[in-house]
């Protein structure tokens, strides 16, 4: 698989998951079976940068943060 298809697979996934609910990272790295800081780094940052997500709290770094799907953006 492609490096591209692979980050729209997953991507795509995240936002499945973060449809309709806030999810932590930990329950979004064990749904996907995927390292958290692998999947913090590469894709959920990226993803709130460009508004496909967005985060419960203000602050990337908190243990708090959960994440979800922007509806408008998808």
């Amino acid at each position: 698989m492609s490096t591209v298809n692979r980050r729209e697979t997953v991507e795509s996934a995240i936002l499945k998951l973060c449809r309709s609910e806030f999810l932590s990272l930990g329950q979004i790295a064990d749904s996907l079976d995927m390292n958290k800081n692998t999947l913090r780094s590469i894709y959920l940052y990226p993803m709130v940068k460009s508004g496909k997500l967005f985060r419960s709290t203000e602050l990337p770094f908190r243990s708090t943060s959960r994440y979800k799907a922007n509806r408008s953006k998808n």
